[in-house]
């Protein structure tokens, strides 16, 4: 192995680099503005060697591959052009727009590592899976610097070779036990530095292994190496445990390739696998269930540990049975069905079998750093790992399930002190056409995704499309500021870029595949083309008002036993006498803070400690969903296009299957509750 690599990384060279230019020339002899066309050869096949390494030991570039050019420009400034190879003996072209005369040029591969300042990324690395073409395809392995002048007619890097160095460290280890037998890794975790590593990475190779190339920061003055592995091999339950720490400091020659056999110590006694927990078997407060799975599209999460979900639709499971009515509705349908991400009807609550393979999961976005630290796809699961307590650090995410490039379905994770085991009932009334209708509400303390204690007027919480079961960013919570709350990837790097469409061809499923994307339909007024009503309330077959349980459909953002109440019980609440306020309201001991919304066109923040709302499970008519809202000196209830973003407030659900309930004719009256027009987004 050693002999059949140690030439891969040597130093790459740059032959017969010239540049045509097509530009003028001041009087300090800068381009002016124009182009200059770089051309040259990457490499030389008479032993030199390329930016990658092949199974076969070989050196070849591929017509179309990319390499990133990051010069100097006359303007004072930096710009990166693109330069694509022609054939395999790496002939290249490039196109510089107004670089500097007697600038410096470095090229870097592959280009989408290349961190903007001539440096590499680094923070990946534990990305990686030990595979070879791991590191020929993913990782920086050559750079260099030339100086290009600039002429009247031409311009050139400088006659001959231009030093092309290395920048990776790239090993081949193989993990042995004392007695010479192979350690096949489920991780392996390395660390440089000592006594305590300066920097640790945590390589997960796709199938356990004894074979793993890494590639590694360079070292060039010395460090001492540590290796954890952990092991499950067949017929080690739990799995082992094994490590090593080198004896000597040594260094990582950055353009090196190493092959080095790891002997490995095992613990003497075995490290148990961490305990997962199935969100679907315990309850709102983490206590184990005894009736079986009950699915959603929001779990909550109270400390650090290992999780799985099931990769079910939404509320399809209920009980431990199939909860058919969350994704066929309840008598006449207004939408033809309730639809998957490729807006194909739900027949089963299991993804899989809508003959979609789910292969991968992403975290889309966290409120703060290190709630998650990993997802992935074990069978019919989605993993996760929660880093933080609840007692020390609060916050909301968003993880999606992915077939191949496309998002199939998302979740809503709340790490939350909250646990829904104290609920506040209220006996709600209501009158429509001269009959009564009553129903005892269990609210939950806190709006879905509520940071901060439950009477608190400082916090935020998520936001909600009627109808729709994703949970968008919360604001800062601080009073009238309409800036986003700052939200993190799993490798804690600021997630920008939000966005909101005004698309009237957007579906349910394109919904679906799209849970942090903000849609207004001008057909429909809502964030899709279809005239729904049914899509958190799947037993509503007219526009009446009743104080009613909801029927929980596979759209509900709620955690598992909880829903969306219908507009009963809000516009019970609004016929109360006004309390005192507070930045929000508090009744029966619940606070309902003013947390304010998302415009229905731009999905930006308004109102922010001003108002407050809460979507209700009711519809008002097909593009309109009635909603409760109060500021200061008054409260009440309206109605407004779905597209709205508003806070929403869980209510306990039935734990029966709910049957179809009487329809109810004619209207509520000519008004909704008593309120003041200042200011509402009506």
């Amino acid at each position: 192995m050693k002999t059949r690599y140690a030439t891969i990384l040597a130093v790459l060279t740059l032959l017969g680099a010239s540049i045509t230019s097509c530009s003028g020339i001041d009087d300090d002899g800068q381009a002016t503005g124009k182009t200059v066309v770089l051309t040259g050869q990457l490499a030389d096949k008479g032993g030199h060697t390329t930016r990658t390494l092949n199974a076969d030991g070989t050196t070849e570039w591929t017509q179309g591959e990319q390499v990133a050019v990051y010069y100097e420009t006359a303007t004072g400034g930096h710009s990166t052009a693109t330069a694509t190879v022609e054939n395999a003996d790496g002939m290249f072209t490039a196109t510089l727009t107004n670089p500097k005369a007697g600038g410096t040029a470095q090229f870097v591969y592959p280009a989408s590592r290349h961190d903007g300042s001539g440096g590499y990324q680094t923070t990946g690395i534990s990305q990686q899976d030990g595979a070879l073409v791991s590191v020929s395809q993913k990782w920086d392995i050559t750079t260099g610097q030339g100086t290009m002048t600039v002429g009247e007619t031409e311009a050139s890097m400088g006659e001959g070779t231009v030093p092309m160095t290395a920048q990776m460290s790239i090993f081949h280890f193989t993990l042995k036990d004392g007695d010479g037998e192979d350690v096949n890794a489920a991780t392996l975790t390395i660390g440089v530095g000592s006594p305590e590593p300066a920097e640790s990475y945590t390589i997960t190779p796709a199938q356990a292994t004894h074979d793993l190339y890494v590639a590694l920061k360079p070292v060039t003055d010395g460090a001492v190496l540590s290796f954890t592995a952990t092991t499950a091999a067949a017929g080690e339950t739990p799995a082992k445990t094994y490590s090593k720490t080198t004896d000597e400091a040594a260094s990582m020659a950055p353009g090196h390739f190493y092959n080095s056999t790891v002997t490995l110590q095992a613990e003497t006694e075995p490290v148990p696998e961490p305990e997962v927990t199935d969100l679907s078997m315990v309850d709102c407060a983490g206590n184990a269930r005894t009736d079986g799975q009950w699915t959603a599209n929001c779990y909550m999460v109270h400390t650090a540990g290992k999780y799985k979900l099931p990769l079910v639709y939404g509320n399809a499971i209920k009980g431990g049975q199939t909860n058919v009515v969350a994704y066929t509705g309840i008598g006449v349908n207004n939408i033809p069905t309730f639809v998957n991400h490729a807006d194909v009807a739900i027949a089963d609550p299991w993804i899989k079998n809508h003959n979609v393979t789910v292969d991968g999961a992403e975290l889309l976005w966290q409120d703060a750093e290190g709630l998650i630290t990993e997802v992935g796809i074990d069978g019919d699961y989605l993993t996760l790992t929660v880093g933080k307590d609840a007692e020390t650090q609060e916050g909301n995410a968003v993880i999606a399930a992915k077939a191949g490039n496309t998002i199939v379905w998302s979740w809503h994770i709340w790490l939350t002190k909250q646990t829904f085991s104290d609920l506040t009932e209220v006996a709600a009334t209501v009158t429509s056409n001269n009959n009564n209708t009553s129903y005892t509400y269990k609210l939950t303390p806190v709006n879905l995704g509520w940071v901060g204690d439950a009477t608190s007027t400082t916090g935020y919480n998520t936001y909600y499309q009627w109808g729709r079961k994703d949970a968008f960013i919360p604001s800062t919570g601080i009073k009238d500021n309409t800036t986003n709350h700052t939200v993190y990837d799993i490798s804690n790097h600021e997630v920008t870029g939000f966005s909101h469409t005004k698309d009237n061809s957007v579906t349910i499923g394109g919904n679906i595949q799209n849970p942090t994307v903000h849609n207004y339909s001008s057909i429909t007024s809502g964030p899709c083309n279809t005239f729904h009503y049914k899509m958190w309330d799947a037993q509503q077959t007219n526009f009446t008002i009743v104080a009613a349980a909801t029927v929980k459909t596979v759209y509900d953002p709620c955690p598992p036993g909880f829903c969306v109440p219908t507009m009963g019980l809000y516009t019970y609440i609004g016929s109360q006498t006004i309390p005192e306020w507070n930045t929000g309201y508090t009744h029966s001991g619940v606070f309902f803070p003013a947390s304010g919304y998302r415009d229905y066109l731009s999905g930006n923040l308004s109102n922010v400690g001003t108002f407050g709302y809460c979507w209700s499970a009711t519809a008002f008519d097909t593009i309109r969903g009635r909603y409760f809202h109060f500021r200061y000196g008054s409260w009440g209830y309206n109605s407004d296009f779905h597209s709205y973003e508003y806070p929403v407030r869980a209510v306990a659900e039935d734990a029966e299957v709910v049957s179809p309930i009487p329809t109810l004719t004619g209207t509520f009256g000519d008004r909704e509750g008593s309120y003041e027009n200042v200011g509402l987004p009506f």
